[in-house]
């Protein structure tokens, strides 16, 4: 995300400062796919973040579940 938020940046000083009416509007374009990939990343974090927490939950149990069997 770093780095994505660097490149962010760059962008939109190239965006500022270049002249050229072309090398501007395709500064605006990669700004806008950089704020696509951005949002996706925070949107889809979430469902990450739960899918490993079911995850952890299952192994724990398992483990549970063989720890319990080994002391009989």
């Amino acid at each position: 995300m770093t780095g994505m938020k660097r490149n962010l940046k760059q962008t939109m000083e190239i965006a500022e400062t270049v002249a050229d009416p072309k090398i501007k509007l395709q500064a605006h374009a990669i700004v806008t796919d950089i704020y696509k990939h951005i949002m996706d990343l925070t949107t889809n974090g979430v469902i990450i973040n739960d899918a490993l927490r079911i995850i952890q939950s299952k192994v724990n149990m398992l483990n549970g579940v063989d720890n319990i069997s080994f002391f009989i």
